[in-house]
Parts: C-alpha cells; structure tokens; sequence
C-alpha cells in the first residue's frame, strides 16, 4: 500500500499505472495535508513524497506524521 504525494498531475499518475504489474495499491495526495489525513486515516508501506508542494515541502510532512507516531 503505497502514498505518492505529488502535485504534478502527469508525473503522480506514472505510479499507480506502474503498479497495477504489482500486488500494489497506490494513493495519490497532491498536497501536505491531503497526505497527511490519508496517513491519519490508512497505514502505508511506503511513502513517495515530492520535496516541494504546493503547501510546504515533503520534509515538513515527515516531521508532522513522526509527531503523530506515524513511522513508514
């Protein structure tokens, strides 16, 4: 179960087309906090995060999911 967080629509929908070859499901959130609330409400097994988005950069989520106890 994978999270691309990604605000380029074409370069955030090469993943979950990829993965259909995989047993994978990908969640694709083009922001910090529609990332965040999708880790809040689901567990991931991987996270690929985009370092510059829209509303912040990709480290800034990494620290706020590590506050909540959220450690993919």
């Amino acid at each position: 179960h994978l999270l691309r967080v990604e605000d380029d629509p074409l370069r955030a929908a090469f993943l979950p087309t990829a993965a259909t070859a995989f047993p994978a499901t990908v969640v694709v959130a083009d922001t910090l906090a529609a990332a965040e609330q999708a880790c809040i409400q689901q567990p991931f097994d991987l996270l690929l995060i985009d370092a510059n988005l829209p509303d912040g950069r990709g480290d800034e989520l990494l620290q706020r999911l590590r506050l909540r106890g959220i450690h993919t």
